[in-house]
């Protein structure tokens, strides 16, 4: 960290209620105190970095337990997971499953609930297999978003980003206070994912969550072209016998 951001960690670690500290190479810091519990902590603590940061900001702390030891084995456990990739049977239900459902065109209200049953496709938009996401991650030629963000705290795919909050409305009462989502979504994309013809797939937990379909719909909006729909998730990446690793909290338009 730089001297700035190693002064207000200082600060920050005189604070006792539930709190949380980001930084970013650039000396951008931000702080959180007095959240409800860790994943709003994360969140705010995240976005203030942000809106400072011209790099990416991680989580550094998190009521004083040192957290960047998590994204260097995080980094690590992705890297040995992508040379050792052998697809099995057993993801196809994931990915197939119908429930007779026109193509997916909107965002689906966060009001009527995320997970829910998906239509097979989205307008525009590629679905991309199993097979097909295991080869492209295994030669680094994709780039693989987790649309359940911050929520995740599980296991998720290696090398995933986690972009938490695009899959929401901003009128969402979970979104309520950030009313400038979709600027704020640009914004962040811009800086992360400069390239708008770069290939990026998005998933979610299972073929019943709407997360990822909420955030293709809105890369497509803003002009990103080669986009894919990893439909099956996390469930048909786990079904198909391949590695996950521990996520990591990244990148959020969600502002507490």
């Amino acid at each position: 960290m730089g001297k700035n951001a190693q002064a207000g960690f200082e600060k920050y670690k005189e604070h006792k209620t539930k709190k949380a500290f980001a930084a970013a190479a650039d000396g951008a810091w931000g702080t959180a105190y007095g959240a409800s519990n860790d994943i709003l902590a994360v969140r705010k603590a995240l976005a203030n970095c942000q809106r400072y940061s011209k790099s990416h900001c991680q989580l550094y702390d998190l009521d004083d337990e040192a957290f960047q030891d998590k994204y260097a084995l995080f980094l690590s456990q992705s890297e040995m997971a992508i040379k050792n990739f052998k697809v099995q049977n057993g993801y196809q239900d994931y990915e197939t499953g119908d429930w007779f459902l026109p193509p997916a065109k909107h965002i689906r209200p966060g009001s009527e609930g995320f997970h829910y049953a998906t239509p097979t496709s989205i307008e525009g938009i590629k679905n991309i297999s199993t097979p097909e996401l295991a080869e492209k991650l295994a030669k680094k030629q994709i780039s693989v978003i987790d649309a359940l963000g911050i929520d995740n705290t599980s296991m998720t795919l290696p090398y995933a980003i986690s972009l938490d909050g695009a899959a929401n409305l901003a009128d969402d009462p979970e979104a309520a206070f950030n009313k400038n989502l979709d600027a704020d979504l640009h914004a962040l994309m811009k800086k992360n994912f400069p390239q708008k013809d770069a290939a990026i797939a998005v998933f979610c937990a299972s073929e019943e969550c709407w997360m990822s379909i909420n955030t293709l719909v809105r890369l497509k909006d803003m002009g990103y072209s080669n986009l894919y729909w990893y439909r099956g998730g996390v469930a048909a990446w786990q079904a198909a016998k391949l590695p996950v690793v521990k996520a990591v909290p990244l990148l959020t338009v969600l502002r507490q």
